[in-house]
């Protein structure tokens, strides 16, 4: 088994094999075998990493339906590593304390290995075959920080006013059952309909877009708004696409200010939250499946799809959404028309620019406290 996941191009075709290996030590009382695999399927991955990213994200989407914590197990050794590290710093430093009388005031002090700063792995992706006319996949790391042309990741708080807010201030902050709301607009009419987050994983409670940013939604700011231009020649039910951060930002501080509560584009950990957590997927996708239906190859409805947990419609696939970086970057996630179904899981991105791009939209996330 263990020769079969080192060398293995796809590792989903040996689902089965892995299953009756945890199923045999599941019969006597135990799990080290099946462990010990994904280890060994964690390090493979990490070793591809380090000469070629693109594969190693491909390696661990194949993986993640097998080992659905391998995201998990690749980071252990590099922490065993670390710990190591800073241990042998520790034991070089007190031995140095031990022999000195005085530090000298011109001395450095040495910086821990574990505290040092590891280079992110390069944006560019290896060149395609040129009959390959697919999009390049996303990638499973955090982008780093890239210097936007438009706007900035790090948004700006705007004034609110003091309109009003409606049935989305009503929910109490502890609420834990599945709930919608829609805020009152300023000048009559309502927000988008949003969707309640309950507080976990190291975040708070948060509501959301139940739907990506839809033509209709966008172009209901353009009405109200001066120098902004309506979407024509588009389904208005259609995810609102081509439209750059910047613009985004400004929808977002139109809609805060038009309601009284603060909306804004949602962090990766909030979007991931939301869209049930880490190694999640839709088999509805609105992604390529090869070999089978025709799909993922156009936009679909923003409504259309099976909704997850928080009743979120297309959290994957159709299009990618933007969403800030905690090195105060911009990533897509989710995955996009033109992405096998694979890619189309809550752990993939892009980096992002916050140019327009055609395959790429956004929904906005709305404070609740």
């Amino acid at each position: 088994m263990a020769h079969l996941l080192e060398s293995a191009p796809d590792f989903r075709p040996l689902s089965g094999q892995v299953n009756q290996v945890r199923q045999s030590e599941h019969d006597q009382g135990s799990k080290a075998i099946a462990i010990g695999l994904g280890r060994l399927v964690a390090e493979r991955i990490n070793r591809v990493n380090a000469q070629n990213p693109t594969e190693a994200a491909r390696l661990q989407a194949s993986a993640l339906p097998i080992f659905p914590h391998v995201a998990e197990l690749r980071k252990a050794p590099q922490n065993k590593v670390q710990a190591q590290n800073q241990n042998q710093n520790q034991n070089q430093n007190q031995n140095q304390n031990q022999n000195q009388i005085a530090p000298s005031p011109q001395q450095t002090p040495a910086v821990p290995e574990s505290q040092v700063t590891s280079t992110p792995p390069p944006n560019q992706r290896q060149q395609r075959q040129a009959n390959d006319n697919r999009p390049p996949p996303p990638v499973s790391q955090e982008p780093p920080a890239q210097t936007l042309s438009q706007g900035n990741a790090q948004s700006v708080a705007p004034a609110l006013s003091a309109g009003p807010v409606g049935p989305c201030s009503a929910i109490a902050p502890g609420a834990s059952t599945l709930i919608f709301c829609r805020d009152n607009l300023t000048r009559g009419g309502r927000g988008p309909e949003m969707a309640l987050i309950p507080a976990g994983l190291g975040l708070g409670s948060y509501a959301i877009m139940r739907n990506e940013a839809s033509v209709a939604d966008y172009n209901l700011y353009c009405g109200n708004t001066k120098g902004c231009t309506p979407v024509s020649g588009s389904d208005p039910d259609l995810p609102m696409v081509n439209i750059s951060y910047d613009d985004i930002q400004k929808y977002a501080a139109w809609l805060s200010q038009a309601t009284g509560a603060r909306y804004r584009v949602p962090t990766r950990p909030e979007w991931v939250r939301a869209a049930g957590g880490r190694s999640k997927t839709d088999s509805d996708a609105n992604c390529v499946v090869p070999g089978r239906d025709p799909r993922g190859t156009s936009l679909r409805a923003a409504t259309a799809g099976n909704a997850n947990v928080y009743g979120l419609h297309n959290m994957f696939g159709n299009a990618q959404e933007l969403t800030t970086t905690v090195n105060g970057g911009l990533a897509a996630v989710g995955g996009a028309i033109g992405d096998d179904l694979i890619y189309c899981q809550s752990e993939f991105l892009r980096p992002a620019n916050g140019q327009p791009e055609g395959r790429t939209g956004f929904r906005l996330l709305r404070e609740m406290q």
